[in-house]
């Protein structure tokens, strides 16, 4: 699996995008206009295209999961489109990187040259084509082929209420917590924390036998932020933590800054990351973690991807969400999906191309390799081909009821740069907790993001 992170100047910090998944390797499954589980794409004349007639779809998606030989899921969602419309061409381009991806999707929207179908992650990263109504809401085609009950209802739920509308077929549906090392645990009599104060003790009781608690790549804002998104879902509580993300609070609240400052002083000061963190990249933390000489790891569900390809024994590690306390428990996670252009002249083919990749036919092609990689289809994950770990996460994000954005997808591009920027000098102790939150206050305000 490959991680591509968002510099502080680039359209989308973070899209995580587990190898074979992203353009329908890690799609949902299949469903018909009742939602059966078990049926192929729906059946029906094209309705943008006339009888016969010729015509071509296209879709933009990272270069990694553009081939439909080696993204076998893609390749069968192209099959199953075939045979409903048989002169019907699915054209897919990778377009690189993630970052790279929603440029060129930015030059295409602006002239009106956006493809009729692409992916992206499930958050504000897209909020402009939504306000400019550039994308196609697809409600009633999860009506027509029963995507509500396809999905969990915290991945639908999520999109209408921070994007006004279900906007995206979900595709990955990646939890984010703590990893561990269970042989490390068991050394030293820890088990997993069912508080923050219960992890803090975990982290200073390796702290004292010499283990570094939790590795952190700083070079990468991001995943300090992953931290950092805990924190502030357990100050500020359901209600406040979405009034943050929907522009309806201030970002200069108390919980904002007590956020901050837990931060820096329970995990920086305590010296609870490993020396010059603020510079390593995750090649250097993975040594850390995967030598034993570091404990934990702030991550998501796609690290059984890359302890595989590292060769490490997964069933040596473990996870547990961060202990935030609130309850209801919420999951911090995010997903990815594909988008319809509010252009495309083939809208209601697009759909049926959608409805081929969300069939479990497709789905479980690809998880027949690799039975641990993502997915926010219900039912696509064999749950008795995988390990407790995997159990624990699907449970997590399937009947969790709800999740919390991480904040890089909950705010805007350029508030999310400014959350990085803040972030790093809090660590570093060039500003204090209650600027940062004035700056991003300030920001705020600026770029519009307070709602009236």
């Amino acid at each position: 699996m490959k991680k591509w992170m968002r510099s502080a100047s680039s359209f989308i910090l973070v899209a995580v995008v587990l190898a074979l998944a992203a353009c329908g390797g890690n799609n949902a499954g299949n469903s018909s206009s009742n939602g059966n589980t078990e049926g192929t794409a729906n059946n029906g004349e094209a309705a943008g295209a006339e009888k016969g007639e010729k015509f071509t779809l296209s879709l933009w998606t990272i270069s990694d999961n553009a081939d439909p030989m080696t993204n076998l899921a893609l390749g069968k969602a192209i099959e199953l489109f075939k045979q409903e419309y048989p002169n019907g061409e699915i054209k897919v381009e990778g377009k690189g990187r993630p970052e790279q991806l929603y440029d060129q999707l930015n030059i295409a929207v602006s002239g009106g040259n956006a493809p009729d179908l692409f992916w992206s992650n499930v958050g504000q990263n897209v909020s402009f084509y939504v306000k400019n109504g550039k994308v196609e809401s697809l409600d009633k085609y999860a009506q027509q082929y029963g995507w509500y009950e396809a999905y969990p209802e915290s991945a639908t739920s999520y999109q209408k209420r921070f994007l006004g509308d279900f906007y995206a077929l979900p595709g990955n549906y990646n939890a984010m917590g703590i990893w561990y090392k269970k042989d490390i645990f068991e050394k030293y009599s820890l088990s997993e924390p069912k508080t923050y104060d219960e992890l803090l003790q975990i982290a200073s009781t390796l702290k004292e036998n010499g283990v570094i608690p939790m590795v952190m790549a700083g070079k990468w804002p991001a995943l300090v932020t992953r931290l950092f998104d805990g924190i502030l879902e357990m100050e500020a509580g359901a209600e406040l933590h979405d009034k943050l993300l929907l522009g309806e609070a201030k970002f200069n609240s108390p919980e904002v800054v007590e956020a901050f400052r837990k931060l820096k002083e329970d995990w920086v000061d305590n010296k609870y990351f490993q020396e010059g963190y603020l510079s390593n990249e995750e090649a250097q933390t993975n040594n850390l973690w995967y030598s034993g000489k570091a404990a934990m790891w702030y991550s998501g569900s796609w690290e059984f991807g890359n302890l595989r390809n590292n060769k490490q024994d997964v069933e040596g590690y473990d996870f547990f969400p961060f202990p935030t306390g609130v309850e209801p428990y919420r999951i911090v996670a995010f997903g990815d999906g594909y988008y319809m252009s509010s252009e495309s002249k083939y809208k209601d083919e697009a759909a049926a191309f959608l409805n081929a990749m969300s069939t479990l036919e497709a789905q479980r092609i690809t998880l027949q390799q690799n039975p641990e990689s993502s997915s926010a289809r219900i039912g696509a994950i064999d749950l008795d081909k995988v390990n407790d770990t995997k159990k624990k996460i699907v449970e997590l994000l399937q009947n969790s009821g709800s999740y919390v954005p991480t904040n890089e997808m909950g705010t805007e591009p350029r508030l999310t740069d400014v959350l990085f920027d803040v972030q790093t000098r809090v660590l570093t102790g060039e500003i204090s907790p209650q600027e940062a939150a004035d700056i991003l206050d300030e920001k705020a305000a600026e770029f519009g993001w307070y709602k009236e």
